[in-house]
């Protein structure tokens, strides 16, 4: 039921009834042809929508490749993560799809699950995994790699020094050949 305006013969706004003007209390069919898509739902497929069941299907080839670098762990959590990811666009198109059916009534409860609040958690969820990991991936390098410097730099200096008299004797030109 859409609403109707109100109109009398003294409010504001209103034609004198003619022999064109619509009815009294009836909206006035528009020019432009604005009437076409009145009482019309919109159209359940939406791109935006299905490029969340598209774009986190990479996770699904990191995950192949996780299994056949042997790493098992990081396959289930990008595992783990591509169901989060995929569960949470189901659920973003279960909550447009509830808020269109709310808003065609004019007398409604608004729905009992918060599907769109769910599917932002599972989405937060599916994207903090493998960001977790990576983190943690790039930690474990940085400490070997500290270890790998700390090893070589105490390595260098904590060498004992030479006395000037226990130094070698500088060599000569056929020697320094020989000594190649």
């Amino acid at each position: 039921m859409s609403a109707r305006r109100y109109g009398g013969a003294h409010s504001p706004g209103t034609r004198e009834a003619g022999p064109g003007a619509p009815p009294v209390g009836q909206d006035a069919p528009r020019p432009w042809g604005g009437d076409r898509f009145r009482g019309r739902r919109a159209a359940s497929i939406d791109v935006r929508g299905m490029l969340l069941f598209v774009l986190p299907l990479p996770l699904l080839f990191a995950a192949f490749s996780d299994i056949a670098l042997g790493n098992v762990l990081a396959a289930v959590a990008d595992l783990a993560a591509l169901a989060l990811l995929l569960g949470g666009a189901w659920m973003l198109r279960e909550g447009q799809k509830a808020e269109a059916a709310f808003e065609a009534r004019s007398v409604a409860r608004r729905p009992a699950v918060p599907r769109k609040i769910i599917a932002a958690a599972a989405a937060g969820l599916g994207v903090a995994m493998p960001v977790s990991l990576a983190v943690t991936w790039l930690e474990s390098r940085l400490e070997a790699e500290r270890v790998a410097i700390e090893t070589l730099t105490s390595t260098l200096l904590m060498q004992p020094a030479i006395a000037v008299d226990q130094a070698p004797a500088p060599m000569t030109g056929h020697q320094y050949a020989y000594a190649r």
